[in-house]
């Protein structure tokens, strides 16, 4: 799945609810990890939100900034974790193993992260893009290669 999208901040769920569709599946057989790229107020933390609710959760997801990655317990039978990370303060690669990424290589796990070039590389699952256009519509590119 290839394609640029202009979204207003109302239909943000309904493109949340495509990404998950193809998200999910891959989730019960492995670990899904999705980078969010994109400038300060972009649309990054929104588009977690959105996927957020449509998981189920009731809690207020915000950027977890200061604390680089929170962890949100998923009451599905194919997703048990939401992992949501900003690591938007650390300065390199290397630094970004503090984050434990490997530990969340485990099947039954969505794994958001936003300012994905401060993490060592990995073969992303999905890549978003996104762009502000105006204060109600954002642009957002999306690659979801065929294999997951």
């Amino acid at each position: 799945m290839e394609q640029t999208v202009e979204v207003t901040k109302g239909r943000l769920g309904k493109l949340a609810e495509k990404v998950l569709e193809r998200l999910v599946p891959v989730a019960e057989k492995k670990a899904v990890f999705v980078a969010l790229h994109g400038d300060l107020g972009s649309g990054k933390t929104a588009f977690v939100k959105e996927i957020a609710k449509l998981l189920g959760l009731r809690e207020d997801i915000v950027s977890p900034t200061f604390i680089l990655k929170k962890e949100y317990d998923v009451a599905l039978l194919e997703v048990e974790k939401l992992i949501h990370v900003d690591a938007y303060r650390l300065t390199s690669p290397k630094e970004g193993r503090v984050l434990l990424l490997d530990e969340d290589d485990r099947p039954k796990r969505i794994i958001f992260i936003e300012w994905p070039e401060n993490v060592e590389k990995r073969g992303w699952d999905a890549e978003l893009h996104f762009s502000y256009v105006s204060e109600q519509v954002r642009k957002i590119e999306i690659n979801i290669p065929e294999k997951a």
